[in-house]
C-alpha cells in the first residue's frame, strides 16, 4: 500500500478505543511477506478469517494464495472496512469478502 492511501484512508479513523488512530503503517498493518509466512504455517481448512482486518491485506492476499478456500475480513473501523471493499472490488477476487461489524457489541 503507498503512504499516500495509507494516509487518505486514516486521516477517516474516527478517534474511539480500539481504532489505533494515529498510529504508523507499519504498527497498523501486517505485510505481505508476513502474511505469506503465516499462511505457510496454517492448519489445512478452507476458510481464513481475520478479526480486525483493517485496510484487509490479510484476506485479499489469503484469497489470492488459495483460489479454492474462502477469506473473511471482519473490521469495525468504517474508513478501514470501505477500503478493503474498495480493493475487493478493484480485484477479480470472488472468494473474499468483507464484513463491517463491532465484535464487542
Amino acid at each position: 500500500m503507498t503512504q499516500n492511501s495509507f494516509e487518505t484512508i486514516e486521516k477517516e479513523v474516527r478517534d474511539l478505543p480500539g481504532s489505533y488512530r494515529g498510529i504508523s503503517e507499519e504498527a497498523l498493518l501486517t505485510t505481505f511477506d508476513d502474511f505469506q509466512r503465516i499462511f505457510k504455517n496454517l492448519p489445512s481448512g478452507k476458510t481464513w478469517v481475520e478479526l480486525g482486518s483493517g485496510h484487509g491485506l490479510g484476506p485479499l492476499s489469503f484469497a489470492k494464495s488459495f483460489p479454492d478456500n474462502k477469506a473473511v475480513g471482519i473490521e469495525f473501523e468504517l474508513a478501514r472496512f470501505e477500503a478493503s471493499v474498495r480493493a475487493l472490488e478493484n480485484s477479480t477476487l470472488t472468494n473474499a469478502q468483507f464484513i463491517h461489524a463491532d465484535l464487542l457489541t
